[in-house]
């Protein structure tokens, strides 16, 4: 593990690392420390509506995002998660998908656009 990091965990001030896949996040888990508190999305958790106004042409095409039900739990779970940690990390897969999460990710729980 590199210990270069900002973060401190410890389980008084845990840190929340979010991934993708609720097999991985059991899986590292099992290497992280007693200061980690390890969460999985479970993948897609949000979609575009199906408005004329989920695009807005007048704002650089600035997308709007809905959440589907189990996308607003899961961020709903960790938003709770997010209140009692010292750090968070977003550890999603490399792919379109993965960026779409931590986007909508960062953006969200903060009333942001993403």
């Amino acid at each position: 593990m590199n210990t270069d990091t900002p973060f401190q965990p410890s389980p008084s001030s845990p840190v929340l690392l979010v991934v993708e896949s609720p097999v991985k996040a059991r899986t590292i888990t099992g290497f992280l420390g007693d200061g980690w508190i390890v969460r999985a999305t479970g993948g897609h958790i949000a979609d575009i509506p199906d408005s004329a106004r989920a695009v807005d042409v007048e704002d650089n095409f600035a997308v709007t995002y809905e959440f589907t039900e189990r996308g607003a739990e899961r961020i709903a779970e960790l938003r709770a998660d997010m209140a009692r940690c010292s750090g968070i990390v977003l550890a999603t897969d490399g792919d379109r998908e993965g960026e779409l999460i931590v986007a909508i990710e960062a953006a969200k729980p903060r009333g942001r656009r993403p």
